[in-house]
């Protein structure tokens, strides 16, 4: 399958005039064989909404590079040369950053209570409580774009040194990445939201750092369980027969042990995992209400990834979820950092699941494959089942609702708080 990417490297010299970008198009190159061309170095990936105009957490990512930049060293161990420390000394955080909070202006401002069932009650549609446009509506809890805000330039004023030279080292890589990207569609094409890789390295044969951004297309989402996509809103597609294809959601594997370094993102890359557990049912003859446990991964077994510290910060604000196109009913949400187990997995106690990732934001998790241990088949455990009516009472049904609701919520965040590539 075809990958057009647009690569924009920027190779500065110690001495002599500034060096321009270098700009190239290919017909074909997956972000997994770029990186390869970096064998060692700290890179992030970020995404753009509103049809490439804006760039989601701008600041989360230059500050992740800084924090990488600062765990990884080029040459060997304990011994990396001096010239090289010396260009990189600028953009590398130090300790005295440890803890200052990277969104300034980012995901995690603005937000109040999510009330799914008023709003469906003041007449809105479940296709427009999936809609981005809801970002800046006071009946969302919009507070507005980032565009009546700050300009890119005043908001890294506030930021540590090291986060705000890399920012201005990228941001015309980004720009004519973009530009370039779009210039190649036909103008038939609609515009699409673009998955941009950088990274930091040093090359070796020239002698210098290299900087370097991957600019394509943002891989499909899988099919979610959305009222716009499906008329049963709760009642997705049935998974295949055990081993064969979902056509929901993703399939995970569930292997090996945890990541021993997490905060160092050196050209591999991690998804997150969440998975749901209905803790109170509705009670017969009251309110309807239920009580949901979001499991997670402590911060340091997992990177702490954009979009997961987002969906930690904003689940708990959800006051009610819709279960049907009409209805909505009170939700309680406590997230839970501790490791979700493969028992309670096995044994059906854990109702849904989702991984959170930049590319797919939150996408729903339809099966799981347990490996319990090497050269043996794979326990299946399939999280979507098929459901013919909404049920109040069937935590499955609960539990997905809720999935669905936090991932309209943290997609109209991205947008809210989104960088414009035009800053």
């Amino acid at each position: 399958m075809a990958s057009p990417a647009v690569i924009c490297t920027l190779r500065p010299r110690a001495a002599g005039p500034p060096v321009d970008p270098e700009t190239t198009y290919r017909d074909s190159l997956p972000v997994a064989k770029f990186l390869l061309n970096y064998p060692q170095g700290a890179y992030t990936t970020a995404r753009t909404v509103a049809f490439g105009e804006r760039i989601v957490e701008f600041e989360s990512h230059m500050f992740r590079l800084a924090e990488s930049l600062r765990m990884i060293h080029f040459g060997p161990p304990d011994a990396e040369p001096a010239h090289i420390a010396a260009a990189f000394a600028p953009l590398r955080s130090t300790p005295s950053m440890d803890g200052v909070d990277a969104a300034t202006n980012g995901l995690h401002t603005g937000v109040v209570a999510l009330d799914e069932a008023s709003l469906l009650r003041q007449g809105l549609s479940l296709e427009e409580l999936s809609s981005m446009s809801l970002a800046v509506s006071p009946r969302a809890g919009g507070a507005g774009t980032t565009t009546d805000g700050p300009t890119l330039e005043e908001r890294m004023a506030r930021w540590p040194a090291p986060p705000a030279a890399i920012a201005r080292i990228f941001w015309p890589l980004l720009g004519a990445c973009r530009r370039e990207f779009f210039a190649r569609l036909s103008p038939a094409d609609s515009l699409p939201d673009l998955r941009l890789t950088l990274v930091i390295s040093w090359d070796k044969a020239a002698d210098t750092p290299v900087y370097a951004v991957h600019c394509g297309l943002l891989p499909p989402a899988p099919i979610a369980y959305s009222a716009v996509q499906s008329s049963r809103f709760l009642s997705p597609p049935t998974p295949a027969a055990a081993g064969g294809p979902v056509s929901v959601g993703v399939t995970v594997e569930i292997r090996g042990n945890p990541r021993l370094s997490a905060a160092a993102k050196d050209c591999k890359w991690i998804h997150n995992a969440f998975f749901l557990r209905v803790t109170q049912l509705p009670e017969p003859g009251q309110e309807p209400s239920f009580a949901v446990d979001l499991l997670t991964a402590p911060v340091g077994a997992v990177l702490a990834g954009t979009i997961r510290s987002l969906v930690v910060d904003l689940a708990p604000k959800i006051r009610s979820v819709a279960i049907s196109r009409t209805a909505g009913i009170p939700v309680a949400i406590r997230v839970v950092e501790d490791f979700p187990s493969t028992g309670d997995l096995s044994a059906g106690t854990l109702h849904a699941g989702f991984i959170t990732s930049t590319s797919r934001a939150v996408c729903p998790i339809a099966r799981a494959k347990i490996f319990h241990g090497e050269n043996t088949e794979p326990e299946i455990v399939d999280l979507i089942q098929p459901s013919d009516t909404v049920a109040q009472d069937d935590p499955c049904v609960l539990a997905r609702a809720t999935v669905a609701a936090i991932s309209r919520l943290v997609s109209r965040q991205m947008y809210r708080a989104a960088t414009p590539l035009t800053d």
